[in-house]
């Protein structure tokens, strides 16, 4: 049911930073990691690197499209989306440390 609320509120404009990760958490809590990866495909590349908010939105949606990408053994991918994670924090770097291996 959450995600299907989600789902109403994010159009393909809108780049809502919390529906967007709120939709995310809900596909990654029911393993649908396809479907999250599908998003990254999309979404990825409309994310501009000067405009701040997009900078903001790849810093967060990162560590997710990274763990979509780890469970389906896209390295390519992982490896895509790490390098925008924080190497300072637990799951940015537990996540390169994985790419590492």
């Amino acid at each position: 049911k959450a995600y299907d609320a989600k789902l109403k509120l994010v159009d393909e404009d809108n780049l809502d930073l919390k529906l967007t990760l709120g939709r995310m958490r809900c596909l990654v809590a029911m393993g649908e990691y396809e479907e999250v990866t599908a998003i990254s495909e999309e979404l990825w590349p409309r994310l501009n690197h000067s405009d701040a908010s997009h900078l903001k939105a790849r810093k967060h949606m990162a560590p997710v499209f990274a763990r979509a990408a780890w469970v389906q053994n896209d390295w390519h991918k992982m490896r895509q989306f790490v390098v925008h994670t924080d190497e300072n924090a637990m799951q940015g770097s537990t996540l390169r440390a994985i790419v590492a291996l």
